[in-house]
This record gives structure tokens, C-alpha cells and sequence, in this order.
């Protein structure tokens, strides 16, 4: 018994999913379409036979609108979908449903073709028309196709076989033109009558592709079969792609790229803006060789190739390639490239890091695999060494790569024997969802440097990056043909200024963009750090417009003695290294988390063995602790009597001359000193400052000696006063909060 309630449970369980789906398809109103479970439908000769469910129109309650046949197991395609057939024979259903819950089958009674399989009910029953997709629609053709294929297929298969259906279809227009649709109005019935046929003519528009656009794909059948293929053409056969331009074809692609099927394999391909904006530090020409060395879905490419096509009526794109040795990269670069209309450019998979291609190029864009310990650097020589004389290479690199030692020995080689025409500090978020890195532009010429400047632009967030990118691109063309910088005019509801001695343009906000020109000298000086942000002079600007409105400036170094943290390892204060210790044996460690509300708070610090104290930094009473490192520019006053070490990220700051330290303290919060630290801060994932370039430091002296004591004074009584409105507020919140309770329960009283 209790088998036999399971066994109905299912049933039940199945039967509901699958109304609900039907509902979905149909889209009735509730009034419209009636469901009865186990409903008794009147057959031809008076028969009568019980069904797992029917659905009633509401105004025909004795004839039912569709039938609906369940089974817990896999479905007999021979026994069941031919009772479901004779059903529908002999009822006046329009409609019949056969599932399991997971594989749906779809049948229609035509009034002179008998009963029609279908790919999905059509809403409210009407019959399905061929469309011609318009700008706005096509949008939901990828969605629909990705929502078809996501059960079964993740990131880039999903994406391949998305591509590869809209490649079939791209076909279809080509070879029939504007008589497409005569050919889907057969694709379409033959899905009525036999799906299973359908997808063999669909096979055969394949191999017929395969065969006239020989190197585009290499397969021999579709990637994919079973009921997804049907579901998926049979939403095809509804669409007409014959009205499609260039720009319908373009905005398709983009939609998929757009669309995050990618990230699956852990990898992540250049994004559409990124690609516009590498591809526009390039005049398009059809006799220029270009080619991309890492050319992954050809996003770059297809860019460069919109470019060409404008000036090249010919439509002739023999002289660009791309190489890759990834064959899945490389096949949906073919794909991309081909519904793009772009049908001879040369696609190779191979290594190029370890093959010596025959030839070179006077164009090459590049975006290598990130992650991968040399290979960027890699990447970037190959790059270099196939450009042609007076070649230019626009090469994406992680932005780690523009300061760290590990790439300095190569920056000397760019600033010494080739002529790097720009640095490009990309945006943080640039890759999201798929990463968090941060990555920068090298624009790069194959000949000795020509002049003295490097072009360079730092974008603040990735908004800006799609509102300034053109401004960049503007000023950057302008400065390579002309010698000189110019910037764009600014839009109306920019903010831009513009300054011949600095050679600078700030739009949109706080410092979101600023474009220069900087001296190879500066960049040698500087320990060939290529990071843009070193030299953005608009900081440098704005922070020498401050200093000449202060009464007076010291360096640092000059009213204090610097003393850096020193890192401990977290093993010397964990619990087995301390536990056996007593607490005359143990010394404070304080990092830059016990910093707080200008005070260090030596409850929550770590302790560490007092032994180590002889190679540790210690602070005493009236020190002042200044954070490098993470969160910069956090300052304390530590104002107790007992020594402590301190952490890497902190730097003393010991008074040279009598002093309050919270005067001092306070002076370190000054705007002026903030604008500074931020233009000494180096690093990108974590941020820090040298002790060394603390030293230069200025910190402003706005008042006369002696005064120091009387702000003091003032600014206590001042905490003290907010200190006494903040408690006085809490107490009247209380009083307020119980008095809310006692109403609430006398009215329930």
C-alpha cells in the first residue's frame, strides 16, 4: 500500500509540473484555460476514456482544448505517442501533451494535414509565423537559445553552440538570399511532421557550409544532438535572417560575447570595449599585415576588421590573422568572424611561443593568458621580435608588470631599444565578473624613441573608461601625428582642465580620467616604472595649488625621525608559541588594526615573545604611528607607558622637537598631506608607501608656536561637548524605544 501512495505522489508530482508548463507555453489567462486531473473525455462512437488531464476552454466545457498523457518512466516513442496520436483522432482536442516531466513531446490536429508533431505549444494556439528579428528583438534570440541549451551545456560549449547554429543560419542567407524564407516555411514542416528529418536537413546546410567556406570549420556534424538540437530549431525555423545588415549581424555577436557564456574554463577573453579601444590606436589598412598572436575568440580582430571594412570597399581581408593555440578559441573565432561577414582572414592554431612563424607583421595586437608566471613577458617578446621595421604592437599585460621587479629587466629593454608610444592604466573591474586583476595598454613601435615623451592615461573607474576612451584615443592620434598633445573638447556636462606646462585633461568627477605626456628621463629616473599614476600630474598640480595657500611647509623628515614597522611571523603569537609563556615574557605587537578614532587600543592586539623584541621596531609614550601600507594615511597616538612592537605596515613618527602629538596628529589629517600620499602610493592589489618617500613628505604648519596648545585645548572641549549631544541622543532613543513598547502592549491589552 504505502508503494502504491509513493507510486501516485510521483504521478501527482509529474502531472503538476508538467500543467504548469503547458500554462506557461499556452500563456491563457486563468478564466481562459480550465485544468480537471483525471478528466473523462467523450470519443468518436460514444466512448468515453479517462485521461491523466485535459484542459477546457471556457466557453467549450464539453470539448476539451488539450490532452495531457504522463509517464513516471522513460516514454515508449513507439506505444505511447501513438495512443496519444489516436486520442487526438477521435476527441475534438486540439492539442495533446506527452511527458515525463524531463522530455516533452508536442502534437497539433490540422484540420488537412492530421496530427503535426510541434517544437513547443503556440501561444493562445495560434499558428507560429516567421519573423524578421528587429534591432530590439534580437537581444531575446540569444537569450532564448542560451536558455535552451544552459540544462545541458555550461560557459563556452553553450556559447560554441549557440555560434555555430547562428553560422548555419548566416549560411542560409547567403546561399538563398531573400528566398530564405520560402526554406524555412519547408524547414517547418518537416518539423511538423518529423523532427528527427528536420535535423538531418539541418546536418546537410552544415556539410554544404563546411564544403563552400573551406577553413572556417573543420567539423563534420553539428556539436550537439537530442532534443535540445530540435528545441533549438525549431525556435530557428521561426526566425528570417534575411533582412539582417552588417550592423543587425555585429550587434548579434556582440550580444553573445556580452552575454558571459565564457567563464567556465577559468579563462577570460578580452571584453568588447577593451577591444574597440586596442583596436583604435591603429589606422585601418587593407595593405598593412596585422595579425593577433593570442587570438582567443578574435574580439580584437573582428574590431580592427570593422575598421577596415569602412575604408575597404573590396571587402578583401587576405592580409590579417590570427593565431591561437587553443582549437575551441579558435573555432569560435571562426564562427564569430565568419557571421560577421569577415570570410578570408587566415585563423591558425598553433603555439607561437614555441613555432618560428615565416613571416612579419607590421601590425600585431596581443592579449595573452594571465595568471601564467613568464608567460606575458613571453607574449611580449614574441610580440616584438615579429614586427616589421616601424611596426606597432598594442599589447594588454597585467598592470603588476609596469613596476614589479620581475618585469623591470624588460622595461629597460622597451625604453632602450624600442619606441613605446603609450602606457594605458585600464580601469580596476575591467574583467569582472571572471577577475579581479588589473591590466594596462603598451602601445609600441619597432624603432629607436623619436622624441622624449610617452603618452599616458589613467581611467579611475570602468564607467569612465566607456564615457573618456575616445578622448584618449583623440589626444593620443593627435600626439602621434602631430608631435604635439591636444585634448578633445570636453563635453557639456564634463568637468576638464586643460594646461600647456603639464600637459594634462581631468573629465567626469574626482581625478576619473587625466591624460599626459610623460619624459622617458622621468621614467628612468624613477626606476623605470611605467605605472601612469606615478606621473599624473594633475595631483601634482592641485597639491603645489594648496601649498602656495599655506602659511608654511616642512618635509617630514625634517620635524620627526621616521622609524619603519618590522614584520613578525603570525607563528611566533600563535596559541602554541604563547600559551606556555608568562605575561612578563610577553610584549604587544600592534598592526595597523588596533589604529582607532586616532588612539591605539591594546585590547584586541596580538602579543609576541619579548625575545624578539631586539629585532622588532618598539614605540614608546607620545608616539605618533602612521599606517604605509593597506589602509594609508590611518594615524594613532600611542599614549601608554608600556613599550610595544610594531607591524611592517606602520612607520614611527618620533617628534625631533617639543610638539603635542596630537596637534602633530591632527596635522597629518590635513587634505594636503592626503593628496600626497595618494600620489606616493605604489602597488595595485596592495597598496603601500616607501619610508624613503616619506621623507619628502610636507606637512603644513598653519599656525605660530605656541598656538598648538590652545587648539588642543579647543578641539577637547569640542570632543567633549559632541561626546555629551551623542549620549544625551542615546538616552532619548531609549526613553523613546520603551516608551513605543508600553503603547503597543496596552493596545493589545
Amino acid at each position: 500500500m504505502a508503494e502504491l501512495n509513493e507510486f501516485h505522489q510521483g504521478e501527482e508530482k509529474i502531472l503538476n509540473k508538467v500543467i504548469k508548463k503547458v500554462k506557461e507555453q499556452l500563456k491563457f489567462g486563468e478564466d481562459e484555460l480550465l485544468f480537471e486531473k483525471e478528466a473523462r473525455i467523450k470519443l468518436k462512437g460514444s466512448y468515453i476514456r479517462t485521461v491523466d488531464a485535459a484542459g477546457y476552454r471556457a466557453k467549450q466545457k464539453k470539448q476539451p482544448y488539450i490532452i495531457i498523457e504522463i509517464k513516471q518512466k522513460k516514454v515508449n516513442l513507439a506505444l505511447d505517442l501513438l495512443q496519444l496520436k489516436e486520442l487526438l483522432v477521435n476527441s475534438n482536442a486540439k492539442f495533446g501533451v506527452l511527458s515525463n516531466g524531463e522530455d516533452y513531446y508536442y502534437f497539433e490536429k490540422h484540420p488537412s494535414k492530421g496530427i503535426l508533431n510541434i517544437s513547443s505549444l503556440p501561444e493562445k494556439g495560434r499558428k507560429e509565423k516567421i519573423i524578421k528579428p528587429k534591432k530590439k528583438e534580437i537581444q531575446n534570440i540569444v537569450k532564448v537559445l542560451k536558455n535552451i541549451l544552459s540544462e545541458h551545456f555550461t560557459g563556452e560549449l553553450c556559447e560554441k553552440n549557440i555560434l555555430e547554429l547562428l553560422a548555419v543560419e548566416k549560411y542560409l542567407v547567403l546561399q538563398y538570399k531573400h528566398n530564405s524564407i520560402k526554406y524555412k516555411k519547408k524547414l517547418r514542416n518537416i518539423l511538423a511532421y518529423d523532427p528527427n528529418k528536420l535535423k538531418k536537413e539541418y546536418q546537410k546546410l552544415f556539410n554544404e557550409f563546411r564544403d563552400k567556406f573551406i577553413g572556417t570549420i573543420h567539423r563534420k556534424t553539428l556539436s550537439f544532438h537530442g532534443r535540445d538540437l530540435i528545441k533549438c530549431l525549431g525556435y530557428l525555423t521561426t526566425l528570417d535572417f534575411s533582412s539582417f545588415t552588417d550592423k543587425d549581424w555585429d550587434f548579434l555577436v556582440e550580444e553573445i560575447l556580452n552575454q558571459h557564456l565564457n567563464s567556465s574554463r577559468g579563462f577570460f577573453y578580452t571584453p568588447v570595449s577593451v577591444a574597440k579601444f586596442m583596436a583604435g590606436f591603429v589606422e585601418a589598412d587593407e595593405n598593412a599585415k596585422v595579425a593577433d598572436i593570442a587570438v582567443g575568440r578574435g574580439t580584437i580582430l573582428k574590431e580592427y576588421l570593422t575598421k577596415l571594412r569602412k575604408k575597404n570597399k573590396k571587402n578583401t581581408f587576405s592580409n590579417v590573422f590570427g593565431y591561437d593555440m587553443s582549437d575551441d578559441a579558435v573555432l569560435l573565432a571562426r564562427y564569430i568572424l565568419f557571421l560577421l561577414g569577415f570570410t578570408n582572414v587566415t585563423l591558425f592554431t598553433t603555439d607561437v611561443l614555441s613555432k618560428n612563424l615565416p613571416e612579419k607583421f607590421d601590425v600585431i595586437f596581443c592579449h595573452p593568458p594571465f595568471g601564467f608566471k613568464g608567460v606575458e613577458l613571453s607574449f611580449l617578446s614574441k610580440g616584438l621580435e615579429l614586427l616589421e621595421d616601424n611596426g606597432k604592437l598594442i599589447f594588454l599585460l597585467p598592470k603588476s608588470l609596469l613596476y614589479t621587479s620581475s618585469g623591470k629587466e624588460f622595461r629597460k629593454k622597451i625604453i632602450k631599444k624600442f619606441n613605446l608610444r603609450a602606457v594605458i592604466d585600464l580601469p580596476s573591474g575591467i574583467f569582472f565578473p571572471f577577475t579581479i586583476a588589473s591590466a594596462a595598454i603598451l602601445v609600441l613601435e619597432n624603432k629607436k624613441k623619436v622624441d622624449d615623451y610617452v603618452f599616458m592615461a589613467v581611467f579611475g573607474n570602468p564607467q569612465m573608461f566607456l564615457f573618456g576612451g575616445e578622448d584618449v584615443l583623440y589626444s593620443f592620434n593627435y600626439y602621434v601625428k602631430t608631435g604635439k598633445f591636444k585634448s578633445k573638447p570636453a563635453r557639456r556636462e564634463s568637468s576638464a582642465f586643460y594646461d600647456d606646462n603639464f600637459k594634462f585633461k581631468r573629465t567626469e568627477g574626482d581625478f576619473s580620467m587625466t591624460i599626459f605626456l610623460t619624459r622617458v628621463s622621468d621614467i628612468i629616473n624613477n626606476d623605470y616604472n611605467l605605472l601612469p599614476s606615478r606621473y599624473d600630474t594633475s595631483r601634482k598640480w592641485e597639491i603645489e595649488e594648496m601649498e602656495s595657500q599655506l602659511k608654511e611647509v616642512k618635509k617630514l623628515s625634517d620635524v620627526a625621525e621616521i622609524i619603519p614597522g618590522k614584520d613578525v611571523s603570525s607563528k611566533y603569537y600563535s596559541r602554541e608559541i604563547l600559551e606556555p609563556l608568562e605575561i612578563k615574557d610577553l610584549i604587544k605587537y600592534v598592526r595597523i588594526k588596533d589604529l582607532y578614532d586616532g588612539q591605539v587600543t591594546l585590547e584586541s592586539a596580538s602579543y609576541i615573545p619579548k625575545d624578539l623584541s631586539k629585532q622588532c621596531t618598539l614605540i614608546k609614550k607620545k608616539d605618533v604611528l602612521l599606517a604605509i601600507s593597506g589602509t594609508i594615511g590611518k594615524t594613532a597616538v600611542y599614549d601608554f607607558d608600556e613599550s610595544a612592537a610594531i607591524s611592517k605596515g606602520l612607520v614611527v613618527l618620533r617628534l625631533k622637537k617639543r610638539m603635542n602629538p596630537d596637534y602633530f596628529r591632527m596635522l597629518l589629517e590635513h587634505e594636503y598631506v592626503k593628496k600626497q600620499l595618494w600620489f606616493m602610493t605604489r602597488g595595485e592589489i596592495i597598496k603601500y608607501i616607501s619610508p624613503q618617500d616619506l621623507r619628502e613628505l610636507k606637512i603644513p604648519f598653519t599656525t605660530t608656536p605656541g598656538e598648538e596648545e590652545k587648539i588642543m585645548i579647543k578641539i577637547e572641549e569640542l570632543k567633549r561637548k559632541i561626546k555629551k549631544l551623542e549620549s544625551q541622543k542615546e538616552r532619548l532613543e531609549h526613553e523613546l524605544t520603551d516608551r513605543f513598547i508600553e503603547q503597543c502592549t496596552e493596545d493589545e491589552s
